[in-house]
């Protein structure tokens, strides 16, 4: 193997790996945003809808 395709799985496997990590803190903004702003009408009316 190269190493440009070293490199690049190495970027692979990292991004891999960091994905959990970026969605538990795309998580916690969207939780931070629910309980600042006022519950919304729209999410019961897709509750009823359901």
């Amino acid at each position: 193997m190269s190493g440009l395709e070293q490199i690049g799985l190495v970027l692979l496997i990292l991004a891999l790996l960091a994905l959990p990590a970026i969605g538990t803190v795309v998580q916690r903004r969207v939780d931070k945003e629910a309980d600042e702003a006022p519950v919304r009408s729209d999410r019961s009316d897709t509750r009823h809808e359901r």
